[in-house]
């Protein structure tokens, strides 16, 4: 990207007009790719050979021997990910611009090819909502799901990303139009045929997704196509504007944009990185005291298993050798007279049961009406031997807001470790102590606790 862009200016300029790139791409819009393998493999691996492609070709207009690396590129690309068949589909315009003609038809050949091997024996995943029923009952969905997914890079405030979505589109347009009467559209193909290519993925994105519904354009799974859209657009409208004061100003603008950006996606993200950590510590201690107590995050569980053995078995992936001693709260003596049951606390919670532990994973507790955020939940045993409270550790459930349709509830999640040998014997009862301010509330569970 560095290599194809500013070609006309200085390397002083060069270097000067990239700075806000790196505070776009290096944050945490899309830090679900460092967690999740296969979509880490498939999600980023896609841009680089994509990229790599349409640099290529552009190169191939001076250098031939390049265009042997962008088709190869391309073909790399589409077996990284069914997307990449965009790539061929772009570089079709891109060759006829160059009046590459001969290249267009090995190119078009090799990509006819290179489909037709990719869909041999495809199987539509069964999970995902039906694209053509999308389209035509609800088109408005789709639009929605669209623009706020390629807008997702300004998702500070609710209704920003699907309008930024068509700010960017417009301004995408205009670009291409103003370059198209200037006859300018072949001074930097590889970043044009980028968006054109990031446009195309969040087309079938939203195509294929929109009927989970808008929330999931937010997903940090598909972080990395509006970071390009927007780095990629930058570059356009640097490379575009030629007046030698209004392009430094945009340039400001556009590092103050990203810095912005850069640091409200940490903020926000950063809190959820350590939740995954923490659900990843809590699955692999109940798994390592149990295997029965496999947790898998698949529709398909008995899929999910088979790869996750085979995973195991070819030591591609280690199940980290937390104990769940390790996460075990510290017993607080607490004052068991203040235990009357509180009409104001909605909650789920379902112990699993070890042999020298309870364990509450992922359970949820809210204080009706009030942010969960800013509410400490502890459980609390009960017996007449003594009471006992239990600190736990706080979880995000987009699944409760859903439910509740109320972003409040985003941290009504738990999990608590405790461990028996901590209690004395006895029978207790167990109770979820739920503090606000100044405002206690309490809940009892209809699970009781024997040691």
């Amino acid at each position: 990207m560095y290599l194809s862009s500013f070609r006309n200016l200085t390397l002083l300029q060069k270097l000067a007009y990239f700075v806000p790139i790196p505070f776009l791409l290096f944050q945490l819009h899309f830090w679900e790719l460092t967690v999740w393998g296969m979509a880490s493999i498939q999600n980023l691996y896609i841009v680089a050979f994509a990229l790599l492609s349409f640099y290529a070709l552009d190169r191939s207009q001076h250098q031939a021997n390049w265009f042997w690396v962008a088709t190869a590129s391309a073909v790399v690309a589409t077996f990284t990910s069914g997307n990449g068949i965009f790539v061929f589909i772009i570089g079709i315009p891109a060759l006829f611009l160059q009046k590459a003609y001969r290249s267009l038809g090995i190119w078009s050949v090799i990509g006819v090819a290179t489909a037709a091997l990719y869909f041999w024996g495809y199987a539509k995943p069964g999970h995902h909502p039906p694209i053509f029923e999308t389209l035509t009952k609800t088109p408005g969905q789709f639009f929605d799901y669209f623009f706020t997914l390629t807008g997702s890079d300004f998702a500070t405030q609710p209704t920003w990303p699907i309008r930024a979505g068509k700010w960017m589109l417009a301004l995408f347009v205009g670009l291409i139009g103003w370059k198209w009467v200037k006859g300018q559209l072949t001074t930097n193909v590889a970043i044009l045929a980028l968006l054109a290519f990031m446009y195309f993925t969040s087309i079938a994105v939203a195509a294929g997704r929109s009927g989970f519904g808008i929330q999931q354009a937010l997903s940090p799974r598909y972080g990395i196509l509006p970071v390009m859209l927007l780095i990629s657009l930058y570059i356009l409208t640097i490379e575009t504007v030629k007046h030698q004061l209004i392009r430094p100003i945009l340039a400001i603008a556009g590092l103050l944009i990203a810095v912005y950006l850069c640091q409200y996606s940490y903020q926000q993200n950063l809190p959820k990185v350590e939740d995954r950590t923490a659900l990843l510590k809590y699955s692999s201690a109940l798994y390592n005291d149990n295997k029965a107590n496999l947790i898998l995050y698949r529709d398909d569980k008995g899929e999910a298993k088979g790869i996750f053995q085979d995973a195991l078995k070819k030591d591609i992936y280690q199940v980290p050798s937390i104990t769940l001693a390790d996460l075990s709260s510290t017993p607080k003596p607490f004052n068991a007279s203040q235990l009357v049951a509180t009409s104001d606390v909605t909650a789920q919670a379902q112990p699993y049961l070890t042999n020298g532990f309870l364990v509450m994973y992922q359970a949820w507790a809210i204080m009706n009406g009030i942010p969960s955020e800013n509410t400490v939940i502890e459980m609390v045993a009960q017996s007449p031997q003594g009471s006992y409270a239990f600190g736990t550790s706080r979880h995000i459930r987009y699944d409760i807001v859903n439910q509740f349709q109320s972003m409040q509830y985003m941290h009504a999640g738990f999990s608590c470790v405790i461990k028996k040998a901590d209690l004395k014997p006895g029978q207790y009862k167990l109770w979820l102590h739920l503090t606000n301010k100044n405002t206690q509330s309490y809940f009892l569970l209809p699970s009781v606790l024997d040691i």
